[in-house]
């Protein structure tokens, strides 16, 4: 029998549709109602007074506890001219604070600060130039060597910042400890963070998440910059259907940016400042934005007093958070995209959905997974009758929307609508109650007991408790986990019919033909460029003094926090 193609894997990984781990794990339906309900009564939670949640599950058999941090940022949060910017931020913070990875932080300020000045000068300058170029005229010679020396002073001082850090400490120091699974990842609508640790080795967690969240360094600002755009070139642009699929589903998502790449843009990907990406830290890496979440080897008296010694003096900002922008929830009519490349073709249908909080969450949810079996329903239709080489079914979202999208590529010698046909009579069955009591019944216990046995990691239960935490309410993953339990085939036909009527699909063709998608297009280059010469600095000084008063409000805002840094940094030295 075949399995799920790896085309299709890598088609919804690349665009989000699939989390960062193999397997989609988040909001699992496991246990049945007695497991649930001891589950939830083991799991302890402690709220500081500055906002911070924090999850404790004792596990006393182990040796080790699953460390994981959350913050309720993610693609939904973002907006044009920052999409991407909270997966950015999520490889940022690797890069240590005014102690972690620093060799001498106040040698670095003020070239931080002149970096900054340089990036926004040769960005304003370059923008006016290409803005000529495009409009065809000439661009002075005066512009054009104020943009070759910012750009030769560009690279000398981010050669100097590199000298004063120690990229490795970060790392180094978990693995010293005996850590294990570092690693972070961004989804719609949060971003994780974890490390597993001997359970003597808890304190060195709680130190590092407090000192990152209240003095992390964005070092490596924009080369790091270059590293995402590499890593969108490689998961989606180099993708031969990526881009077809990234453009069909962000018109899906009216009235929100749930449709919107978890990498970004690469219009804004090109352009992300440290000025910027500090404010969009700021505002939503705050105490009461976050949860602590421990599975383990671990007391939680202990983990309280901790939490209380390295987090409770963070303050609660004064300002609200924003607010996300629930989905459109009357889309317009049945929509088509049909898009060209040269690679196999492919045929998806795809609806917004409601989000974790709505009655239909639970049994769309099941519904993807049963249609994900390899003895479900579509595996049945398509791929054991040699109609398609695989198929894929993805559900995902936030707690204010989400998205139910199913991919499938056909045999060869199979057209696309045959296949187009089959989904939808298949779904039609579904909304009818059309799937068999026996083949449900069947198929609802497979699936709980292999989400039962994901359970029994320390490091999924913590996922999954962060996970729900970022929907809305980490009790959740157990409360749903009974109402799985009981789901029937009407619960998923009403479902279905409500949240994925036929009239409100979007139909997604990609064809096979001999033109590819055009990839993203570079940069225009500016031409006439000079070399560097013997006056680069005093140039490249008076091209940031005249931009200086075109800088925006967030650059200036970076500056004194830069100087906050460093008054913090020297006060802790001296105690």
């Amino acid at each position: 029998m075949r399995r799920i193609l790896p085309l299709v894997v890598l088609v919804l990984f690349a665009l989000g549709v699939l989390p960062v781990n193999a397997s989609r794990m988040s909001r699992a339906q496991s246990g049945n109602q007695p497991a649930a309900g001891a589950a939830l009564s083991s799991v302890k939670e402690f709220k500081l007074e500055n906002g911070l949640t924090l999850l404790v599950i004792e596990k006393p058999d182990v040796t080790d506890v699953a460390c994981y941090s959350v913050y309720n940022v993610g693609g939904c949060d973002e907006w044009a001219g920052v999409t991407g910017l909270s997966h950015f931020t999520e490889h940022l913070l690797f890069k240590g604070s005014t102690t972690i990875n620093a060799i001498d932080y106040a040698k670095e300020i003020p070239l931080l600060k002149y970096e900054d000045d340089v990036r926004a000068a040769l960005q304003l300058l370059e923008d006016d130039a290409r803005f000529l170029v495009e409009s065809g005229r000439d661009v002075p010679l005066d512009m054009l060597k104020k943009i070759g020396a910012l750009r030769a002073e560009a690279v000398r001082v981010q050669g100097e910042l590199e000298s004063l850090v120690r990229s490795d400490e970060f790392d180094n120091m978990f693995t010293a400890a005996g850590g294990a699974s570092l690693n972070a990842n961004t989804w719609m609508h949060r971003t994780m963070y974890m490390v597993t640790l001997p359970a003597n080795k808890l304190e060195l967690f709680y130190w590092v998440e407090a000192d990152r969240l209240s003095n992390a360094v964005f070092r490596q600002f924009y080369k790091e910059r270059d590293v995402v755009l590499d890593e969108r070139l490689r998961s989606v642009e180099n993708l031969s259907s990526g881009r077809i699929f990234e453009s069909a589903l962000a018109s899906i998502s009216e009235g929100c940016t749930l449709g919107s790449p978890v990498l970004g843009w690469p219009s804004d990907m090109r352009r992300y400042t440290r000025p910027q990406q500090l404010a969009f830290w700021r505002t939503f890496y705050r105490p009461d934005n976050a949860a602590i979440v421990l599975v383990g080897k671990v007391d939680a008296g202990e983990a309280l007093s901790l939490a209380k010694r390295y987090f409770g003096a963070i303050p609660r900002p004064e300002t609200e958070l924003p607010r996300r922008v629930k989905r459109n929830e009357n889309p317009v009519g049945r929509r088509k995209f049909v898009g060209h490349h040269d690679s196999t073709p492919q045929v998806a249908l795809a609806w917004s959905t409601p989000g974790a909080a709505d009655a239909h969450y639970v049994p769309l949810d099941m519904l993807a997974r049963l249609l994900n079996l390899q003895s479900g329903p579509l595996h049945k239709r398509l791929v054991d009758t040699s109609k398609a080489e695989g198929v894929g079914v993805s559900f995902y979202g936030s707690k204010e929307s989400g998205m139910f999208v199913i991919v499938a590529v056909p045999m060869a010698g199979v057209s696309l609508e045959s296949i187009q046909k089959e989904m939808e009579q298949l779904l039609e069955e579904v909304r009818l109650g059309g799937i068999l009591k026996e083949d449900f019944e069947s198929a609802r216990s497979q699936i709980i007991v292999e989400q039962t046995a994901i359970l029994e990691q320390s490091e999924n239960l913590a996922s999954l408790l962060c996970e729900s935490f970022a929907n809305g309410d980490w009790r959740a993953l157990f409360e749903n986990n009974v109402r799985a339990a009981s789901l029937t085939v009407d619960d998923l036909a009403r479902s279905a019919s409500a949240a994925l009527p036929a009239n409100h699909a979007t139909l997604l063709l990609a064809l096979k033909s001999d033109s590819n998608v055009p990839a993203t297009p570079p940069l225009l280059e500016i031409p006439g460029v000079p070399e560097a010469g013997t006056d680069t600095v005093e140039i490249a000084r008076a091209a940031i003094a005249e931009a200086e008063k075109r800088f925006d409000a967030d650059h200036f805002e970076a500056r004194q926090w830069y100087d906050g840094l460093a008054a913090r940094a020297i006060y802790r030295q001296a105690r």
